[in-house]
């Protein structure tokens, strides 16, 4: 299959809890982790996607970052990258005005623990940018921030060893634009009032598909609380996302972190005695 390797990160920054409104975007390193007890970092990196041809279907998404230097060698560093939901500027943007993150959508953890490589798989991220499910802002990278010195030092776009800066390596399928839009498989929607107890949604059987995604919009005037769940069967459930907030008027995209045969949306109420009517949407694609 095609491969297409971005070598650069379009932007990126760290963030420094200790200073809220420094700027650190000219910089060619980012800390991310917790350095001390007043001291937490984080770090934003963008890539350009715009170069994936179009009509094709991404199979693998892989970001590589290089750790150049740690502060403790004894102490590992659990870094995930998180979707960002809002744009940001490189030189402007600190802990006090930094983005908002989706908890919900984000990629692999890996343990930092030395100079070296590390690659995290953020797919589903990729995937959702391509194809339009939600605006690419990039990634946040966080830590565990359990311990001191546990933060590890980035290389940046901007640091001089071009081959240690931020990339991002994409496999895909060939096709085109009919095949892959004549690919959906399903799409189905449903009108549903809220109780103060779970209740589950329609249960959709997900095994052949290569995507999928449901939707839930809030027509009432209460706010109701929703969770993707997953089953081996059909008859046990397991939570795949955290419970989601739908404000009223709001609608929501949730996609699965897990693979499962089957997949359905749960919902009740988020206050207790206050029902509301969603809907939801599920589409799907082989």
């Amino acid at each position: 299959m095609p491969t297409l390797i971005i070598p650069s990160s379009s932007k990126d920054a760290q963030i420094n809890s200790r200073y809220p409104n420094e700027n650190y975007g000219t910089l060619n390193y980012m800390n991310v982790g917790r350095y001390d007890n007043y001291t937490v970092f984080m770090a934003l990196v963008q890539f350009d996607i715009s170069s994936i041809p179009a009509g094709v279907s991404i199979t693998n998404a892989v970001m590589t970052l290089n750790v150049i230097s740690i502060y403790n060698t004894n102490i590992i560093d659990v870094v995930t990258p998180y979707r960002v939901t809002q744009d940001w500027d490189e030189y402007t943007v600190n802990w006090s005005n930094a983005p908002i993150v989706d908890d919900h959508t984000f990629g692999s953890s890996v343990n930092l623990f030395s100079i070296n490589k590390y690659s995290w798989d953020v797919t589903n991220l990729v995937k959702g940018w391509y194809i339009g499910l939600y605006p690419n802002y990039g990634m946040m990278l966080k830590s565990l921030q359990t311990r001191n010195y546990e933060a590890k030092v980035i290389a940046t776009r901007e640091y001089e060893d071009i081959s240690k800066r931020p990339s991002l390596i994409i496999t895909y399928e060939a096709t085109n634009l009919f095949t892959l839009y004549s690919r959906l498989k399903n799409s189905e929607s449903q009108t549903v009032n809220t109780t103060d107890s779970y209740m589950g949604g329609n249960v959709y059987d997900t095994s052949e598909m290569s995507m999928y995604s449901f939707f839930v919009k809030n027509n009432g005037v209460n706010p109701a609380e929703v969770k993707l769940q997953i089953s081996p069967n059909g008859e046990d459930w397991l939570d795949d996302s955290e419970p989601i907030v739908v404000a009223p008027g709001d609608i929501k995209a949730i996609v699965p972190y897990l693979y499962a045969h089957f997949s359905r949306l749960s919902y009740k109420s988020f206050n207790f005695g206050r029902n509301t009517n969603i809907t939801i949407w599920y589409q799907a694609h082989v």
